[in-house]
Parts: C-alpha cells; sequence; structure tokens
C-alpha cells in the first residue's frame, strides 16, 4: 500500500477511534436521579459539589430530590438568572423543607410549563406557593422564553402538550419523534460532549469551612491533561480522595459547580465582569416575534391553571439586568403579553432594581434583589 495511502487509513482509523471515545464518554454522562441526595439532611453550611457536570446532569440532583422527598412549602422554579435565590434572602433562613430552588440551566417558559406539569404528575408541587420565573426580555434579545433549548431530561421533554393528547395515536408519535430529535441535539451539542469527557459523574457534599484547615486536605497531583486522561481511561478515586480534592479546589477558587442545600448556586469565583448594558437589544436578531405575545400569555395561563386545580399559590418573576431605560421590541413583546393576562400575580422588575448593588453581573441577580423580592410577596401576602 502506498505511503499516502497507509497515512490517510491511519488518520482515518485515528480519528474514528478517538470520536468513538468521545461519544462513549457522551453517552457515559449519567444522572443523579437514581441516588438523590437528600437536602434535608445536610447542615446549613454544606455545599454539594462536582466538576465538569452537564447541566442536565446538575439539574438531576435536584430533579432526584423532588422525586424523592416531600415537596417544600415554596418552590422557586426558573433558569440561571434566578440561581442566587437563596434561603439568605429570607427571614430566619429557613430549612429545605420550607423553601427550594429547582432553578435549570437556560430554561424558558415553555419548559418551565413541562418542568411544573411533571412535578405535579407526581404530586410534588410545592405545598404553599410556586413561583415561577420568566427570563428578562433584554436578555438574549428575547431568547429563553418560548420553545426547546435540549436541556429537559427525555421524559420531561413536552410532558404538559404530552398530557394534553393522551390517547391520540398520531400526537403521541410525532411528539415522540420530537423527543428523539431533541435528545440527538443534546447528545451532539458542544456542552455535552465535553461533559462527556471532563465529568466525574460524582459530586461530594463538603463543608467549605473547612478551607481554615486547607493544609490538612492533600495536594493534586494531576494536572489538567492528565485530569482528561484519567477521565477517558475512566480513573475513580475513592469517595473520601474525591471529597478532599472538590474541597481544595473549592478552597482555592477554581470554577466548580456548587449547590448550596436550599437548591441555590454558590459561587466562589467570577468570571465575568459587571458591565451595564454588556448586550444590545435593539438588533435585528430579535427570538420574539409579533404573534408570540399571544403564547407567551397562553403558557403562563396554563401554569397558573396547574396550581389553580391544586390550590397552590402561584406567582411569575420577571428579573431584571443591569442596564439603563432600554426598550427593545422584544420587551415590547412581553409587555403586550401581560396585558393578557391581568388576572395573574406577576412580579415585573424589568424596569425596577437595575442598578449595580443589585447584581453579581450583567444578567444575574444577586441576594440583595431576591431580598426586595421576597419583601414584594410578603407585601402581596404570597408569603
Amino acid at each position: 500500500m502506498p505511503s499516502g495511502i497507509r497515512h490517510l487509513v491511519f488518520f482515518a482509523l485515528s480519528i474514528g477511534i478517538f470520536g468513538s471515545l468521545i461519544l462513549q464518554q457522551t453517552l457515559d454522562v449519567g444522572s443523579f436521579r437514581l441516588n438523590p441526595v437528600d437536602f434535608t439532611q445536610l447542615e446549613p453550611q454544606d455545599l454539594v459539589v462536582g466538576s465538569g457536570w452537564s447541566r442536565r446532569q446538575e439539574a438531576s440532583i435536584k430533579l432526584g430530590f423532588i422525586e424523592s422527598q416531600p415537596p417544600p412549602r415554596v418552590g422557586v422554579f426558573g433558569n440561571h438568572q434566578v440561581q442566587y435565590f437563596s434561603a439568605k434572602s429570607l427571614p430566619e433562613e429557613p430549612p429545605p423543607e420550607e423553601f427550594f430552588n429547582f432553578w435549570y440551566a437556560n430554561l424558558s417558559l415553555t419548559e418551565l410549563r413541562d418542568y411544573v406539569a411533571y412535578v405535579d404528575s407526581l404530586d410534588k408541587l410545592p405545598r404553599d406557593l410556586i413561583l415561577v420565573h420568566i427570563t428578562t426580555p433584554n436578555n438574549d434579545n428575547g431568547g429563553n422564553i418560548l420553545g426547546y433549548q435540549d436541556e429537559l431530561p427525555e421524559d420531561i421533554h413536552r410532558f404538559y402538550e404530552r398530557q394534553q393528547s393522551s390517547g391520540a395515536a398520531l400526537r403521541s408519535t410525532y411528539f415522540r419523534a420530537a423527543q428523539l430529535w431533541s435528545e440527538l441535539r443534546y447528545l451532539v451539542d458542544w456542552k455535552t460532549l465535553a461533559a462527556g469527557i471532563l465529568s466525574e459523574n460524582r459530586l461530594a457534599i463538603v463543608d467549605p469551612t473547612a478551607c481554615t484547615e486547607l493544609d490538612s486536605v492533600p495536594a493534586r497531583a494531576e494536572g489538567a491533561v492528565a485530569r482528561i486522561l484519567g477521565r477517558l481511561a475512566v480513573a475513580r478515586a475513592l469517595p473520601e480522595e474525591r471529597r478532599s480534592e472538590n474541597l481544595r479546589d473549592l478552597c482555592s477558587g477554581k470554577p466548580m459547580h456548587v449547590i448550596r442545600r436550599d437548591g441555590s448556586a454558590y459561587s466562589n469565583y467570577n468570571l465575568r465582569a459587571l458591565v451595564r448594558n454588556e448586550e444590545p437589544v435593539d438588533g435585528p436578531d430579535q427570538k420574539l416575534r409579533p404573534g408570540d405575545e399571544k403564547r407567551i400569555a397562553d403558557q403562563m395561563r396554563d401554569v397558573a391553571a396547574i396550581a389553580e386545580r391544586r390550590g397552590r399559590r402561584l406567582a411569575f418573576l420577571i428579573t431584571p439586568v443591569h442596564e439603563t431605560d432600554r426598550h427593545s421590541p422584544s420587551d415590547e413583546i412581553m409587555s403586550a403579553a401581560l396585558r393578557q393576562v391581568p388576572e395573574l400575580e406577576v412580579l415585573d422588575h424589568r424596569h425596577q432594581f437595575r442598578q449595580a448593588e443589585y447584581f453579581v453581573d450583567y444578567d444575574h441577580p444577586n441576594e440583595k434583589y431576591f431580598e426586595r423580592v421576597v419583601e414584594e410577596l410578603r407585601k402581596r401576602k404570597l408569603l
């Protein structure tokens, strides 16, 4: 065989083997739903930590909790914009049995409708108040409000629509095809591929106050390349070794996935500076279109109907971003949607609390902001 062809064959085989390893690791991205963390058993300072998780993996920790434990009195359902809404924003910092934040990646209102409908099917809706977050339209040009981001688990994807169409064979076939297409897009997404390589499929529960005893924690011996190769070789550390490594990473400020015992995010680092008007809002890439106001209003009513049927109180929360007084086509569509649902409780903060003191970065409000949210909920006698 000529050397050129031999080199080409060798190159193709190498790419095939490497691709197979990547695919295997992607499919090996595990879920924590089957071995759930019982957050009610954690101490107030305890943190659930890990590294390399996919967004779906991280969410599976909280899904497993709500599937296996009694529901909290107050539950927050939203995406990353409400990740810092913790029990610290409420009086006396209630335990997980009273308040829990089920925030999840980039979920849209459409997907949150699926999420709430699924939890309802388990008879696990929060006992008193359900707070549903809607992405502010001046973030991502109106993105993550309607439609699907392919990050819900397959059994929850389009759950609400499937419930409404049960028994219709043609519709069931359509929803099954949509599920499979969503799953395929999720598997080939670069974030899932990265998680397949880097995820340790493990978590640890650590007490960050032990950072004062860091000298007693063994130093990590592996670098980034060794860590990736170790993951590909399916190397695993013992639980206590893993806990020590995670503690050292946490204390040193390494970017990690960290969940408080109330489901909110704990950040030991910040990769982004706080920049006002960080994202343009009047560009051509608007995700909302005229007519979407009806879809938004209809989906809000769908979620409200679930809560009403179960005798739960419900409010929607639209968080702000750090900006000046800016209006956009997507913002106008959201305003039109809210005019169609005057009967619903909506905390519309698009044009409030936009000062720097209320933010971690452009689109992530901090605990001080969520204290204002709690104050408004109390004034409305929802808390």
